[in-house]
């Protein structure tokens, strides 16, 4: 995956899961396959465990009805997942592993698919009604190859995100840019929470900032493309 996913996990009693599903060539079987993907807290105020990888013969749309209002498969089982609360909003976890396929699976769906007395969760800060957590996922990968998904040289994405800061955040009616490498332009994109495109503004050097005056208060994620290169922010706006 060349840009990041959204994913979005839901609290109501129970932790259940709205997950991604990608389309597969069937797997071989008794074929060893390897996979990975990266993971990162993109917002919310809770963070979980157990989030990983299921493989399916059935897509995520397929599965109907199950015990919540999503159509979830909960059934405490994942091929792949981490036992970790991933809370990291500023690296990318990884989550590897494989496995001997037993089935001509089609799909991997992404997502949690443990019950909450199998989940792990960690409350960053009580909202007072439904909690929620989100995640960005990249670089999904399902190969024969172990060298394909888990590659001896590792990227380290702390220095891409450490040259863009964004402030102030909380912001108001301004929001600055440093960028430490020279930029023709910079293009920002604003999302809500649910995914939804709410404004884009274009950047021109040496400018750096832009009027936020038009975007009501809420948590945004920021999606910033500059240089060929694409990262990802996360902004709160307040209103006095």
């Amino acid at each position: 995956m060349n840009n990041p996913a959204l994913l979005f996990l839901k609290r109501i009693y129970k932790i259940i899961i709205s997950p991604s599903d990608f389309p597969l060539d069937p797997l071989i079987i008794g074929q060893k396959y390897y996979c990975s993907m990266k993971i990162n807290f993109a917002a919310g105020n809770i963070a979980v465990n157990n989030i990983g990888i299921l493989f399916s013969t059935k897509s995520f749309q397929d599965y109907q009805p199950y015990d919540n209002i999503w159509g979830t498969p909960t059934n405490n089982f994942a091929n792949i997942f981490s036992t970790n609360i991933i809370t990291d909003a500023q690296n990318w976890t990884k989550i590897s592993g494989s496995i001997i396929a037993d089935s001509g699976y089609q799909y991997i769906l992404i997502g949690n698919f443990f019950d909450i007395n199998h989940i792990d969760t960690s409350f960053l800060f009580h909202n007072g009604s439904i909690d929620r957590a989100y995640y960005f996922l990249d670089n999904i990968c399902v190969s024969t190859d172990s060298l394909i998904c888990n590659p001896p040289v590792i990227i380290n994405e702390t220095n891409k995100i450490n040259n863009i800061k964004i402030y102030p955040n909380p912001a108001n009616k301004k929001l600055f840019f440093k960028i430490n490498n020279i930029y023709k332009q910079c293009e920002i994109v604003f999302f809500d929470l649910l995914g939804k495109r709410i404004a884009k503004q274009i950047l021109y050097y040496p400018n750096n900032e832009i009027i936020i005056n038009d975007i009501e208060s809420g948590m945004y994620l920021i999606q910033i493309l500059v240089n060929n290169e694409i990262i990802n922010k996360k902004l709160i706006i307040t209103k006095k």
